[in-house]
């Protein structure tokens, strides 16, 4: 049927809600003289009359609001899905990372200040992509040395001497991750592991797997808190796209950092 048709339908069946509705209560008013049987009579007009009024401002109202509702949210989702971003957490622990690295192939990414929490929270994952995977596994921390340390410990609570400290125990994580691998009698896998020292500012923290990314924003004032803001995003081909962007600045993060030689023993840290 026509849409044309459907729409005439609909008005005449609208009009004749209304109409139906004045032509009783009209009729109850002449010719009925029983007050029970005339509030009968007046509750029906009543509700045919509504009906009708309704399903007319529903029609000229309503739905163009609607209808306007449902292209914003389109608009809306066409925006979101051109930064590729799959979700949003206001705490990074929400974040499943085991599942990340389980479904990780080609590239593992990690940046961030020290993470010895992270680092140790996800040691085993991290321990077997090393060891049964053919993962490139880049991390990049900040620079025990680096101009921002002293603004660092302050945002930690803690001194800049402790947060080095910080910063050369997860080395020795790494480390001792790497020689592990290099002493495997049979390998059975090509993965690889980098670790670098950068000087960059800090602004967040980036996590990348494969096509993945994650991005878990940084506290503006002291003190820890798990209550960051996290974005999980994919990559895509739209030129808005916040894993291009995010792994752009990982790159070129990597060409201003320094590159730490992993093969000497770790050493235990006091």
């Amino acid at each position: 049927m026509k849409k044309e048709n459907l729409t005439l339908r609909y008005y005449i069946g609208v009009s004749a809600f209304i109409i139906g509705g004045l032509l009783v209560l009209i009729l109850s008013q002449a010719f009925i003289k029983s007050n029970f049987w005339q509030n009968i009579a007046d509750d029906i007009a009543g509700a045919l009359f509504m009906s009708g009024a309704l399903g007319l401002v529903n029609d000229l109202i309503l739905k163009d609001k609607m209808i306007a509702l449902i292209i914003e949210k389109l608009k809306v989702k066409e925006e979101i899905d051109k930064t590729g971003i799959l979700s949003f957490y206001k705490s990074s622990d929400a974040i499943k990372y085991k599942t990340f690295f389980d479904n990780s192939k080609r590239n593992i990414d990690i940046f961030h200040v020290y993470g010895r929490t992270w680092t140790n929270n996800n040691h085993n994952s991290i321990k077997n992509k090393i060891r049964n995977s053919n993962c490139k596994i880049r991390v990049i921390l900040v620079n025990p040395n680096s101009k921002f340390l002293d603004g660092l410990a302050s945002t930690f609570n803690c001194t800049s001497d402790e947060l080095k400290r910080r910063i050369y125990e997860v080395e020795q994580m790494w480390k001792a991750l790497y020689v592990e691998k290099k002493k495997q009698k049979k390998r059975r896998s090509q993965s690889s592991l980098e670790l670098y020292y950068t000087d960059c500012f800090p602004a967040h923290s980036l996590y990348r797997f494969d096509d993945k990314l994650i991005q878990v924003q940084s506290k503006p004032t002291r003190g820890r808190s798990n209550e960051l803001t996290t974005i999980v995003c994919k990559k895509s081909t739209e030129p808005d796209n916040l894993y291009n962007k995010y792994l752009e600045e990982i790159e070129d993060i990597i060409v201003e950092s320094t590159l730490i030689n992993l093969e000497n023993e770790p050493v235990t840290t006091h």
